[in-house]
């Protein structure tokens, strides 16, 4: 992915990282039941039907491993984006790239926020952009 795709996307990529955090927290109630048979331990020694309830360790464990290694390249790839942006020294398009990219917000409503056009700050910043394509 390149600089200018993980600046487009850094508001999806922190949106995703939320996500696995919560399926992360989520994988704790991930249980697994059967029911086993058995006997009393006292004569007379009688058949009996347990209820077994855990965790299934290993699909737990598999899931949790590659969440948490996914969540770090979407963390990596966030900070990489991050960096991008603080290196922008033109204070104006590194405030039209956040208000964009960070925030989510339309061309015109960047427009609105940088007391310019829509077609202007558009402008700016695919041409900043392509810098970086």
């Amino acid at each position: 992915m390149t600089e200018t795709e993980v600046l487009k996307q850094i508001k999806s990529l922190r949106n995703e990282i939320k996500g696995i955090e919560a399926v992360l927290n989520d994988l704790s109630r991930n249980t697994v039941s059967d029911v086993v048979s058995g006997s009393s331990d006292d004569f007379p020694y009688l058949p009996r039907h347990f209820s077994v309830r855990g965790a299934n360790m290993h699909k737990m464990n598999k899931t949790y491993q590659n969440l948490i290694q996914k969540k770090q390249q979407l963390e990596k790839a966030v900070q990489e984006a991050e960096r991008m942006l603080e290196n922008v020294e033109d204070a104006e398009i590194r405030n039209i790239l956040r208000l964009r990219y960070e925030l989510g917000l339309t061309w015109n409503e960047v427009a609105i926020k940088c007391d310019s056009t829509e077609a202007a700050v558009r402008m700016r910043a695919d041409r900043f952009l392509k810098k970086f394509a």
